[in-house]
């Protein structure tokens, strides 16, 4: 199964990535980053820092900087 994984990771996005990427019923094909719980700034480094630290070749995009419909929120 393809898999397309949307997130903002901090450490419970790190594990869902993990479970993914050791998983054989999926395929991740990309991940894509977005301002949540942090800016983008912060959870694409967190993204490509989590990607390096795995070897994982998963490509990775910028998405959103803020949310679509309200202020941003963060932790």
């Amino acid at each position: 199964m393809d898999i397309w994984l949307d997130t903002d990771p901090g450490f419970d996005d790190w594990m869902a990535w993990l479970l993914l990427e050791g998983h054989a019923g999926f395929t991740l094909r990309g991940v894509s980053v977005v301002a949540g719980n942090a800016p983008l700034e912060r959870t694409l480094a967190n993204a490509l820092a989590i990607r390096a630290l795995h070897g994982f070749t998963t490509p990775v995009h910028a998405g959103c900087d803020r949310p679509l419909a309200q202020p941003q929120t963060t932790a």
